[in-house]
């Protein structure tokens, strides 16, 4: 009976999780009594979709790391948006005025702002690539910590 029902939880709850975290999951549901597994099966997962999409439009905001629980990595991501909106508005970038003016006060920026931008480009891109992973990861640890 117990097999049975955490077949069903895998079947229904899998896609939260890494492949290769199903067994080590499947292994913790097992060894669990009534209760505790009672208490996984109402456990609120993360929709790694959802953080996806957070990730797309709030992530250069750093929400998605905030809603991960990644205190320090939101703040970061916060801080770097400030200094893009400050170098934006240095140079003039506002969003009434003319595309082919705004690329071309951007061409003209310095080596520190460049870096900047550079900088804020990967940390967005990278965590725009991983967050889904990121989010499996967080409802492994969620369900192995009960």
């Amino acid at each position: 009976m117990q097999s049975d029902k955490v077949d069903v939880f895998i079947e229904e709850r899998g896609k939260y999780f890494l492949g290769e975290d199903i067994t080590l999951i499947r292994g913790k549901l097992a060894a669990m009594d009534d209760a505790d597994f009672s208490r996984a099966s109402l456990t609120e997962l993360k929709s790694p979709d959802k953080y996806f999409f957070i990730s797309l439009f709030l992530g250069l905001l750093g929400v998605d790391r905030f809603m991960l629980g990644n205190m320090g990595m939101g703040v970061f991501k916060l801080i770097l948006c400030g200094m893009l909106l400050f170098i934006l508005a240095k140079i003039g970038v506002t969003p009434t005025s003319p595309l082919s003016q705004d690329i071309a006060k951007i061409a003209d920026i310095g080596a520190m702002d460049a870096f900047l931008l550079l900088l804020i480009a990967i940390v967005d891109t990278y965590d725009f690539c991983t967050i889904r992973e990121r989010t499996k990861k967080a409802n492994r640890e969620t369900l192995l910590s009960l």
